[in-house]
């Protein structure tokens, strides 16, 4: 049994990451501004704080021994001038990896994104691609992932990161920023589909179940700010 931070843990990622974990036995915090995470997503048996990362960490019990780093103002325009990305990434992350540092965390996971790796021109992505970014969400997010290593480089702290690919499952209700979710909502309601440009598009879905086992598991690395991608394999 561990005693867990959740950052974000109001969101859907983390909600089904936290029903997990207590179904697990460990004791559980979450962190959340509510800025895109919902009530609906809390679970019974974690303790819950409204608190936004972007100022620095003052919570009562400082012996976790996990943090899982799931904290993103996911949901708002990615290629707008949107500075929460900024704030939440960059100076968030390495608020939480201060946090971390300074009160003995054993080990942090720092749930990234596909995104972080740019635009690529191969159907089939490993973790040593990298791309041109075009998109301030994948700027923040590989930034975040560049804090991870630093830490583990020069405090010793262990991390990981892990890249994400398009998440879906129960309770995932933001039809803009899912091409699956939103061909789903529009057939139940017998709508005509959505395509945008010439369909050609690839995206490679993961089940939420997944999606929290892959994130739970990556505690048993070594852990040295590496990066591991976490999809379902294929694509559509």
């Amino acid at each position: 049994m561990s005693n867990i931070l959740v950052t974000g843990g109001a969101g859907f990622i983390g909600g089904h990451l936290i029903k997990k974990l207590l179904e697990g036995g460990h004791n559980v915090t979450s962190v959340d501004n509510y800025s895109t995470g919902k009530k609906e997503n809390e679970q019974v048996g974690c303790e819950y704080f409204k608190f936004d990362i972007r100022n620095d960490l003052e919570l009562k019990n400082n012996k976790y021994d996990i943090i899982y780093h799931l904290a993103y103002p996911y949901g708002v325009d990615g290629m707008g001038l949107n500075q929460a990305y900024v704030d939440t990434g960059a100076v968030g992350t390495y608020n939480v990896l201060k946090y971390a540092t300074m009160n003995g965390v054993k080990k942090v996971v720092n749930v990234s994104s596909v995104s972080a790796y740019g635009k690529i021109s191969s159907d089939k992505v490993s973790e040593d691609m990298s791309g041109e970014h075009y998109i301030h969400y994948g700027v923040t997010k590989k930034a975040s992932e560049d804090y991870c290593k630093i830490f583990k480089d020069t405090y010793g702290l262990d991390t990981v990161n892990l890249r994400l690919f398009y998440a879906y499952g129960e309770r995932y209700t933001t039809l803009d920023h899912s091409a699956l979710v939103n061909f789903l909502d529009r057939v139940r309601k017998g709508k005509d589909l959505l395509i945008y440009g010439d369909g050609s598009q690839l995206r490679d879905y993961t089940y939420i179940s997944d999606i929290v086992d892959g994130i739970i598991n990556s505690i048993n690395g070594k852990g040295s700010g590496e990066i591991y991608n976490i999809s379902g394999g294929g694509t559509c």
